[in-house]
């Protein structure tokens, strides 16, 4: 049940990528320069060219602070694609993007690519590759200067790994990019066809041909052609382009969470599942933040006790404000606007994906001893971690239908997810490799 994206891939352009990085890591010269020249030099963009020779992809590489951490930034072709967020059409909106990003010369930019007759182009799931007017497109990949110090905290590899959760990003914004494209043009035909003058026998022509281009099943088909209104065709077409999505990929694009879930499986089939993992792990210790289960339940309890006690010793001085704002917070939890999973459940997801692929009678003993290794090193980090429900959303699980209905949703389909690919696949290649 877990989403499909990109086939599994040989692991290649992941070790040249850490290498790369080991260069610009031992570099004594280099280590030394100011930020600027740091991103300029040869070595640094030794990390794009891979990209560029290896899947057609162009981008820059960019410094940005710690604190804001690795990023990537999409050409604005249009501020209701399906990855923008509201803040980020707010932004969009009000100064053209955030840090003076401006989005209207991405538009002029890919328009001139688009002035041919003919726009040609690809995304190969198979072999991780764009071609055509998607080799044009123009990306901006940002990184903490830090993470390529000699004594970073983070290894070669886990660099790499987050390089490849944003270049994830990269990817499978292009991949939507083609559905929402697909949708858009089936769409304005079969809007335009619903006009009065516009003859019947014509306009159920459109339908048809739409409904293929779509792969509409015959009820969505009859739906369509059964449609009355330009606001109930939109509804029919845009619902089976969800539907067709989740169909294929086993998310559907409109969910935000999709968004960095499809980032880290592009990471994991690429071969950096375990460093993402690593990488995190560090990451959440590095700024303080204790993994979920790594306290004992006396604290937890005793956290609790505390956090209850000062707020009502608080109240009583406030005329209950704090218990108002934790109302406000209990209603306006959504797991609609939760960008990641929780630390367990992201840690177990990555796992998933080395599991699917030992699925794959073909690989070798070598390559399973590989990942079944993988899998213990990302079982040993998470095992701290736990997968529950924080105070607020305890709080609105038991007094929200509407949030229990969601989670309870959301643990069958981890509990579906676990079903395709569970330890015994683990298990099973880890006794063929003894």
């Amino acid at each position: 049940m877990a989403a499909e994206s990109i086939d599994f891939q040989d692991g290649s352009l992941f070790a040249k990528l850490a290498a790369a990085i080991d260069a610009m890591k031992d570099d004594a010269d280099l280590q030394r320069v100011d930020d600027r020249t740091f991103f300029e030099s040869r070595k640094a963009n030794a990390i794009p060219e891979l990209f560029k020779a290896g899947m057609g992809l162009n981008f820059s590489i960019n410094v940005i602070e710690d604190a804001v951490g690795p990023s990537i930034i999409a050409p604005l072709l249009d501020k209701n694609h399906v990855f923008w967020t509201e803040s980020r059409r707010y932004n969009i909106d009000t100064d053209g993007m955030m840090n003076n990003y401006s989005g209207q010369k991405d538009v002029d930019d890919v328009m001139k690519l688009l002035n041919t007759k003919f726009v040609k182009g690809t995304v190969d799931l198979k072999r991780a590759k764009v071609t055509g007017v998607f080799e044009q497109m123009q990306f901006k990949l940002f990184i903490p200067r830090s993470h390529f110090a000699k004594r970073s905290i983070f290894t070669s590899q886990e660099v790499a790994a987050v390089i490849m959760h944003e270049i994830g990003h990269m990817f499978t914004y292009m991949e939507f990019l083609t559905r929402m494209v697909t949708t858009n043009q089936a769409l304005a035909g079969i809007v335009r066809s619903i006009d009065k003058t516009f003859p019947a026998d014509k306009r159920e022509i459109a339908f048809i041909k739409a409904s293929e281009l779509l792969e509409m099943d015959n009820s969505q088909r009859e739906a369509l052609i059964g449609a009355k209104s330009q606001k109930e065709l939109c509804c029919v077409v845009l619902d089976g382009a969800i539907q067709k999505s989740i169909s294929e990929l086993g998310v559907s694009l409109y969910d935000v969470n999709s968004c960095e879930y499809l980032a880290d499986q592009f990471a994991s089939r690429m071969g950096a599942g375990r460093y993402i993992v690593s990488y995190l792990d560090k990451l959440y210790r590095d700024y303080g933040i204790v993994p979920n289960g790594a306290e004992t339940l006396f604290v937890t309890i005793m956290k609790t006790v505390i956090n209850i006690i000062a707020i009502l010793m608080f109240s009583a001085f406030t005329a209950g404000l704090p218990l108002i704002l934790i109302a406000l917070m209990i209603a306006s939890e959504d797991k609609k606007y939760n960008i990641y999973d929780n630390d367990k459940a992201r840690f177990t997801r990555i796992k998933q994906q080395n599991i699917e692929r030992l699925k794959d009678q073909s690989l070798s003993k070598e390559e399973k001893a590989s990942l079944v290794e993988d899998n213990e090193a990302i079982d040993k980090i998470a095992k701290v971690y736990a997968d529950e429900l924080n105070f607020i959303q305890k709080a609105a699980y038991y007094l929200r239908p509407s949030y229990r209905k969601a989670h309870k949703f959301e643990l069958l389909q981890k509990d579906l997810e676990s079903l395709a690919s569970n330890d015994l696949f683990h298990m099973s290649a880890k006794l063929a490799t003894v």
